[in-house]
Order: structure tokens, then C-alpha cells, then sequence
């Protein structure tokens, strides 16, 4: 079982105290082993929002027939499989930290670039481009380590 909880002046302030005391009490006469580890960043909104409305849906659109919620679970089975007292399930996105949410969409667009030939748009790659004006006055578009070239030079 995992509880999350806050150190302050040396003390545990659990979130949901009652929770843990219940399961305490569970174990009564038991033989228990305690881990506490310092809580990892969930991953967030931006990377789930990235994940459901452009990989998803681009994978439905663009991939072999199957919905986006058939390719979040066919997704999960491929990139997130981890082991627990001997069983062998997949990770639900929802439990990611922001790197582990990182490593999986990157792992997702390389799959679906190399074995399905299905290119999804990756934000980070974007190259950013703007308008300015050059010394003639004529709007030219710039991007990024690109030099301002005019029509009479």
C-alpha cells in the first residue's frame, strides 16, 4: 500500500490519516516492512493533454484501425510493463513522474515513426518562427539562426 505524507519538523502529517491507521490496524500481529521515499513530480497537464489529443487521436486517424482508447491500452501493454509479487502488469499513465511521462512519449513517437510509419507532431521540435521587419519595410519571416535576407541585396 502507498500513502503520501509531508515531513514538517520532523513529523509525518499524513494526507488521508484515517486511511493509514485503518490499514495499521490491519496488519495487527504482523511482520511489516516500511519504505519512504522521497515523492516524485507527477507528470503534467501539458504531457497528458499532449498524449490524449495529439498522439491518440493521430495513431486513430493515421494508424491500423484501432480507437484511442484501444492505443492507450495497446500503448501501455508495449512501454509500460512492470513486475509486483511475481505479477506482471502495465503501468497506469496516471502514476507517471514528469520524466517517466517524458521517456514514454518519446518511446511512443519513435515506435510509431519506425513500425507504422505514422510521424506525430512533436512540440519540442517545433522551430520557432516569427515576423519582423527588415530595414525596407517588407514583413519577412525568421527562423530561428536564420539570417534577414531582403529582395535587393
Amino acid at each position: 500500500m502507498r500513502f503520501t505524507a509531508e515531513i514538517r519538523d520532523g513529523k509525518t502529517l499524513w494526507y488521508d490519516r484515517q486511511r493509514v491507521s485503518e490499514f495499521i490496524r490491519s496488519l495487527e500481529g504482523q511482520q511489516v516492512t516500511v519504505t519512504v521515499e522521497k515523492r516524485q513530480e507527477l507528470h503534467s497537464a501539458r504531457q497528458r493533454g499532449y498524449y490524449r489529443r495529439v498522439i491518440l487521436p493521430t495513431l486513430e486517424r493515421d494508424g491500423p484501425g484501432y480507437t484511442a482508447e484501444e492505443w492507450h491500452e495497446i500503448l501501455k501493454h508495449m512501454f509500460l510493463l512492470t513486475e509486483k509479487d511475481g505479477r506482471v502488469f502495465a503501468r497506469s499513465t496516471g502514476t507517471l513522474s514528469k520524466l517517466e511521462y517524458s521517456n514514454y512519449i518519446d518511446k511512443i513517437l519513435r515506435w510509431s515513426a519506425i513500425e507504422l510509419g505514422v510521424v506525430i507532431e512533436d512540440p519540442r521540435a517545433r522551430r520557432e518562427t516569427r515576423v519582423c521587419e527588415p530595414s525596407n519595410h517588407r514583413p519577412a519571416i525568421l527562423t530561428r539562426g536564420e539570417a534577414v535576407h531582403s529582395e535587393d541585396s
